[in-house]
């Protein structure tokens, strides 16, 4: 339960509120589209429980899409995670932790901010292997610590709410396809529950473990979550969460750190969460190019990927990582990476959530069977088709963009995979 909190609470709640609040609108669509992401969650998390008790093994759900839906579908599965998973989201990120650094300096251009804060970890793990669990654990302290602070403060603050203008458009109205399309976007500060199945083979009796983490971790998320919107919206109006120039603020955080704490203690704890999000980046730099050198090992990227100079650090890989991750922060907005990330990661999600139906056609043992089966797999299937077309009717660019980068990563296939390996032992067995 504590890997699925701490992976889950991160950026998301620092930034998602204020980027989805305008096109929101109301409270009650704030709060109706942030448990709807929670709703989502748990459903997905159901389904990633039982894949992963069936095979509690490390990355289980990408051993299983691959076994259950095919090697193109198993290798479409592994790379969209890395490369909207792991390297969009850390351009992602990045460019997040430069708004929140524009917001002390104001005159920089947040690309080059953004490329440095890339760069600069980049260059040590291409270098070095440094891992630092215990620092990360800290921060993990140091995070959970903040967002209390927010939730406690913001509601209890006796102050006056930033109100938007008069002139705002007209919201959208409740279950509508532009919030089903801001839940896509809210799904991003949700997306760290699938993270269980990478330690399904560490835990004792998966079969109980793994679901009583899900349920207990995205019920615990959720209503973190909740309150820090209903903190966030006492201080400023959603319609309002809206800069200068008219677009919506990723510095949600330090807009209302300033408003209750004045110039000095919105500083102070804007400082904060750039840290802990040069932290997250520095941690999915480690990680994701982990991934990287073991899908070379597996013959799904090329060899060069997977070599390691006299110190163990993947020097290629963690190079190829940051350069594509710093392309995407020069050429995408903030707003458009966070739907991009969203609309993918919820179209690979989907791929789980069908790979269970064959799954359970194949292999009669379970470990864990979800309760009333099919009906979580099925709401799950199904809030994801509409939350999909939602996006596609009020973002089609967006999902043109999706849909080009899932084909561009097909056609690339030939060129990028040498062999696949696969895995014969059963599915109850740990290995």
């Amino acid at each position: 339960m504590g890997i699925c909190v701490a992976t889950m609470i991160g950026s998301g709640i620092f930034s998602v509120p204020g980027l989805v609040g305008p096109a929101l609108g109301t409270h009650l669509n704030v709060l109706l589209a942030w448990t709807l992401g929670g709703a989502l969650a748990l459903l997905g998390g159901f389904v990633f429980a039982e894949l992963a008790a069936q095979r509690p093994t490390a990355g289980s759900v990408y051993h299983t899409v691959h076994d259950t839906l095919g090697n193109g579908m198993g290798y479409l599965y592994g790379m969209t995670g890395l490369v909207v998973g792991y390297i969009a989201s850390l351009a992602l990120i990045a460019l997040i932790a430069a708004d929140y650094v524009n917001h002390l300096i104001p005159a920089v251009d947040h690309r080059i901010i953004a490329t440095v804060i890339v760069a600069v970890p980049a260059s040590i793990h291409a270098w070095k292997v440094i891992a630092g669990a215990r620092w990360n654990d800290a921060l993990v302290v140091v995070k959970l610590a903040l967002v209390a602070a927010f939730i406690v403060v913001g509601i209890s603050a006796d102050v006056v709410p930033i109100e938007p203008p008069m002139e705002t458009p007209v919201p959208p109205a409740p279950f509508s396809l532009a919030v089903g399309a801001a839940v896509i976007q809210i799904n991003f500060a949700y997306s760290g529950w699938s993270s269980v199945n990478t330690v399904a083979g560490e835990v004792r009796k998966p079969e109980r473990t793994l679901p009583l983490a899900i349920i207990c971790s995205v019920g615990v998320v959720t209503a973190v979550y909740v309150l820090m919107n209903v903190a966030f919206m006492r201080v400023i109006h959603p319609a309002a969460m809206v800069g200068d120039d008219g677009q919506p603020i990723a510095d949600i955080g330090a807009v209302v750190a300033t408003t209750i704490f004045g110039e000095t203690g919105g500083m102070l704890v804007s400082l904060a969460i750039i840290g802990l999000l040069i932290s997250t980046i520095t941690t999915m730099l480690f990680t994701g190019s982990r991934l990287m050198l073991a899908m070379s090992w597996n013959g799904e990227l090329p060899k060069p990927i997977g070599q390691c100079n006299g110190s163990g650090a993947p020097t290629c890989g963690v190079l190829v990582f940051a350069a594509i991750a710093v392309g995407l922060l020069w050429i995408a907005p903030v707003g458009r990476l966070l739907e991009f990330t969203g609309f993918v990661l919820t179209f690979c999600a989907s791929l789980a959530g069908i790979s269970i139906f064959v799954l359970r056609k194949r292999h009669s043992d379970r470990p864990f069977s979800m309760p009333v089966h099919p009906l979580p797999a099925i709401l799950f299937l199904t809030l994801s088709a509409w939350l999909l077309f939602a996006t596609t009717r009020e973002q089609p660019m967006v999902a043109l963009i999706s849909a080009g980068t899932i084909l561009a990563l097909m056609l690339l296939r030939p060129w990028l995979t040498r062999r696949i390996v696969t895995d014969s032992k059963p599915y109850t067995e740990p290995h």
